[in-house]
């Protein structure tokens, strides 16, 4: 037998250099905890059906987060329905000033498939029987039996019915009664269960899932650490108590969502607030106090920075005003204002007093602007309850594309160095952990693309 003319070689692949429009994403999965939770075994009325029990162990799955937390949930209260429907009431100690404009959610747990209809009455703490109140009504269809989250809007006016003087929200609390009744034709004479009721502050609190884009990829690379023990009687061996990943990538372009990415950035929910703006005044003739100034009006100023305007002078000089947090009534000196931000003075908010030698004259003024904004806030409250997912695809010599997923990451350095030479560019640095299966990452390779 003879090996002399054997042109086969053994399957081999690589990867060639990557295309740098490839995109990573970036799933951001922050937990949502409500500001009020309370358990369905804590009624004070069932003014509609009969009790049959509480099953502490029948817990739905959180329908809330998008990685389900144990032990989120509690128990489901079980009442048998009287003329399909059945009724439940709660009085819960809260501040309801808090959450007025909320979101209130239940699980609902129905015995068969069909429309129902759920009406949440909310009134003030101390009124029980519900007087004065907001009725909320939904209807809603379900194609199996089990647990149905329903939300409602504590906002919504177009779902809302008032009773009596409506529900004045107070530090006291409030009462929550909830109606589910079966909608059909056909005969009910199931029970429905009530499970998790709990309460969100706002809006802002349930916007806790995005997705980031990153493209025009510089560099993206994961290193893997997996040190050994010391060696004693048997030798080295690997330690998995010391495993370490982390992953960096260094980006050009990214979508415009992208302060996901800054674990101490989150959009706030006040949408108005300060933008410098610059302009010019004239500034006019105008006595306060029995003094003569010069003043200029400005009408759009944002009140809640201090220290924001800069008033110059177009002499040779070079003149920068200094502000004063002093009453009118005193002398200025040339290079002095006074800023008037305060009704009680008797003059229009935002006036600025100067000395009577500029009254005829333009002064230019850089002040922060009141604006409508997207205002992001960088704390410490996303640290505890948000994670990352990285998706990554690869493409190896053979076409079969490769995507690395990573489900349990935390981003520890954002950075982003801005210059005047040159694209700017993204980099971030990444600790894997292991996710709820204990894995730190998965390869998925589509093997669909190749014949």
């Amino acid at each position: 037998m003879s090996n002399c003319f054997v042109d086969m070689s053994h399957p081999m692949y690589g990867y060639n250099t990557q295309d740098k429009d490839n995109k990573i994403i970036v799933a951001i999965n922050e937990e949502i905890r409500p500001c009020v939770r309370w358990k369905a075994n804590k009624q004070v009325q069932i003014p509609t059906g009969t009790l049959v029990q509480y099953v502490r162990k029948d817990v739905p799955e959180d329908q809330l987060n998008c990685t389900p937390l144990k032990c989120f949930n509690t128990g489901t209260l079980y009442v048998k329905s009287a003329e399909k429907a059945i009724k439940v009431k709660y009085q819960v100690r809260s501040d309801a000033d808090d959450y007025a404009l909320g979101f209130n959610m239940v699980y609902v747990n129905v015995p068969k498939a069909g429309k129902y209809q759920l009406k949440v009455t909310v009134a003030d703490f101390p009124d029980l029987p519900q007087e004065n109140a907001y009725v909320y009504t939904y209807d809603f269809e379900t194609h199996a039996p089990g647990y149905v989250l329903r939300t409602i809007d504590l906002a919504d006016t177009k779902a809302m019915t008032q009773v009596g003087e409506g529900w004045k929200p107070s530090d006291h609390g409030v009462v929550i009664s909830y109606e589910v009744t079966y909608k059909g034709e056909d005969e009910f004479d199931g029970q429905i269960g009530l499970s998790s009721p709990m309460i969100v502050n706002d809006r802002s609190e349930l916007r806790k899932f995005s997705n980031v884009l990153l493209s025009c990829l510089t560099s993206f690379t994961h290193n893997i650490s997996v040190p050994t023990t010391d060696a004693r009687c048997f030798g080295r061996q690997y330690d998995k108590s010391q495993i370490e990943i982390t992953k960096e990538i260094t980006a050009t372009t990214t979508s415009c969502n992208d302060y996901w990415l800054n674990p101490l950035q989150s959009m706030s929910k006040k949408m108005t607030s300060g933008i410098p703006v610059t302009d010019s005044f004239v500034v006019e003739k105008v006595e306060v106090d029995g003094k003569v100034y010069g003043s200029l009006v400005i009408p759009d100023l944002y009140y809640e920075d201090c220290n924001t305007i800069i008033v110059s002078s177009d002499r040779c000089d070079c003149t920068y005003l200094s502000s004063m947090p002093i009453s009118a009534g005193i002398n200025l000196e040339d290079d002095e204002f006074i800023a008037l931000t305060q009704t009680h003075h008797g003059l229009d908010r935002g006036t600025v007093l100067v000395n009577p030698m500029y009254i005829g004259e333009k002064l230019l003024v850089t002040y922060n602007g009141e604006r409508d904004v997207e205002l992001i806030v960088a704390n410490d409250k996303r640290l505890r309850n948000t994670h990352f997912r990285v998706t990554q695809m690869v493409e190896n010599t053979r076409g079969i594309k490769e995507y690395y997923v990573f489900n349990n990451v935390l981003i520890t350095e954002n950075s982003r160095e801005f210059g005047t030479d040159g694209e700017i560019t993204l980099s971030l640095t990444f600790t894997v952990s292991r996710d709820e299966n204990g894995n730190f990452y998965e390869i998925r390779r589509n093997v669909e693309d190749v014949a």
